[in-house]
């Protein structure tokens, strides 16, 4: 059966967006399914002379992040992984960018399949007790519910934050368009989205939905009258409800903004705060010691340099992600990602506001924001799609 060009980037986009939890382990690596597909929209698909420059200066600036460490001698933490990802991280986002004109008509379909099924996975959870997570990711942590007889079961994701990240623009689009989410995908469909989130809340879930209430207020573009008294109000929301919401949730809050504020994580306990304010620090001594950064795919090494000079508690968790895009762009690619990573911020938020052809364009790019709460992989699909939009895609192309 022959496939065509859309259907076969209907299938790329909708797999990146929204499979990247389902990966596979080969050479040692964890790959996501949807990379596989990615020769296949490379050659099916036209490439503007434009793309493949940009294609091949962000290739040559990940390698000669990688020489310029070897040259001062900092040893890879991964040899594979780290030449792999510098020669593949940025084809998959030539291949997303040329995926995004014609697989966009027909993902609100896939997105409508992928909410059923994993409104399903999750009934079938609750219903026999099997975590999916076990199977799929070789997780062993269970997570109770805050307020049901329950535990916070995921579907396909590996836990509760990574859910949260993965639906973060679902919510996007749910909060700041409506109109257009009822119209494209319907009345049931956001019926089981807001059932599978009351099923699988999270800190990182509110966060995400706070973010968006944030963006929705930003982007009416009223008087700044109007945008103080709005964003008043839902700081008086949070604050009037932060004292109600499970400890779990407000133990990590707290525990965080003590962590970074008194520069003092000796005295946290939560694990998830513990957790980011390695990478919090992590990054800082980068900046400091390292201002290239460590290369593309090389944290962990930052990591055992870091903890040479510095306790660091679990400094195996989270090592490769940092618990925040901010922090493992930092530390990869020193100043320079830090100026990248502001670069994809202020287009993220320029285009939420002044984009009104298409909610797609902000839709991609305001998922570098909900990556900074908690932290992803360059091909995880929310965080590659965002880098993708940002370096390739402008508002009147989609």
């Amino acid at each position: 059966m022959k496939i065509s060009k859309e259907n076969a980037s209907t299938i790329y986009l909708s797999s990146g967006l929204l499979l990247w939890p389902l990966q596979i382990s080969l050479f040692s690596i964890t790959i996501p399914i949807y990379v596989f597909l990615s020769p296949i929209v490379l050659i099916t698909s036209t490439t503007s002379k434009r793309n493949i420059i940009l294609t091949i200066f962000f290739m040559l600036l990940s390698i000669t992040s990688l020489l310029y460490n070897h040259e001062i001698g900092v040893s890879l933490f991964s040899f594979q992984k780290s030449w792999m990802s510098a020669l593949i991280v940025p084809l998959l986002l030539l291949s997303f960018s040329n995926s995004f004109h014609l697989g966009l008509k027909k993902l609100p379909a896939a997105i409508k399949i992928f909410v059923f099924i994993n409104f399903m996975l999750q009934l079938f959870e609750i219903s026999s007790g099997i975590n999916i997570a076990e199977t799929l990711h070789s997780t062993v942590n269970s997570y109770p519910h805050y307020f049901l007889p329950t535990e916070r079961y995921t579907g396909i994701y590996p836990e509760p934050s990574m859910l949260a990240i993965g639906y973060s623009p679902i919510i996007y689009l749910l909060t700041c368009h409506y109109a257009w989410v009822k119209k494209e995908l319907g009345i049931i469909s956001i019926a089981m989205i807001i059932l599978t989130l009351i099923i699988c809340p999270s800190a990182t879930l509110l966060i995400v939905f706070f973010t968006c209430i944030f963006l929705y207020i930003l982007s009416k573009r009223k008087s700044p009258f109007y945008f103080l008294i709005s964003s008043l109000i839902v700081v008086g929301l949070v604050l009037s409800i932060y004292s109600y919401l499970p400890s779990e949730i407000t133990d990590r809050v707290n525990q965080t903004l003590y962590g970074i504020l008194q520069k003092n994580g000796f005295l946290v306990e939560n694990v998830s705060s513990i957790v980011f304010l390695n990478g919090y620090n992590v990054s800082l001594f980068t900046l400091k010691n390292h201002p290239f950064g460590y290369g593309i795919m090389n944290m962990p090494t930052a990591y055992q340099d870091y903890n040479l000079t510095n306790v660091i508690m679990f400094p195996q968790l989270n090592n490769e992600d940092g618990s925040s895009i901010l922090f493992k762009i930092t530390t990869e690619f020193g100043l320079i990602g830090l100026f990248f990573y502001f670069f994809m911020v202020f287009k993220a938020i320029k285009t939420h506001l002044y984009c009104n052809s298409s909610p797609w364009l902000p839709t991609f790019l305001v998922g570098i924001i909900f990556c900074t709460i908690r932290g992803t992989t360059y091909v995880d699909g929310i965080t590659i799609l965002a880098i993708s939009a940002a370096i390739f895609i402008n508002k009147r192309e989609v």
